[in-house]
């Protein structure tokens, strides 16, 4: 996350964008590894929502739609979960606001990408 932020603040734009990807992979990574261990806890949630978050940002600002929109998609799908599923409810519940926060991401990337049939 802080790589790709130096670098967005530096306007390393391309830079930024594979360096969030190298990020959001390993979170991926790390996440499925930790389930396996503890299954049905939410893992390392509001960092990873932090690293997908500046992925979009940089992928939005060189203009890689399908990259933005699918990280604004998995922030989508897994905050529903965590404030939908009961295992996740309890733990979150007054997180919400937080949590609720990463979900208008999608219309942002709609937006910057000028895709008003999907608003």
């Amino acid at each position: 996350y802080m790589c790709s932020y130096i670098l967005s603040q530096q306007g390393l734009w391309s830079d930024s964008v594979a360096a969030g990807k190298v990020s959001v992979e390993e979170d991926e990574k790390f996440v499925a590894w930790k389930r396996k261990r503890q299954a049905g806890r939410q893992v390392y949630t509001v960092a990873r929502f932090k690293h997908l978050h500046m992925h979009i940002y940089a992928a939005c600002m060189t203009g890689r739609y399908e990259e933005a929109m699918s990280s604004a998609l998995k922030i989508e799908k897994e905050v529903l979960k965590v404030v939908t599923d009961p295992k996740y409810r309890a733990t979150w519940k007054n997180h919400n606001a937080l949590l609720s926060m990463y979900l208008p991401l999608k219309w942002f990337v709609w937006v910057r990408f000028g895709k008003w049939n999907h608003i």
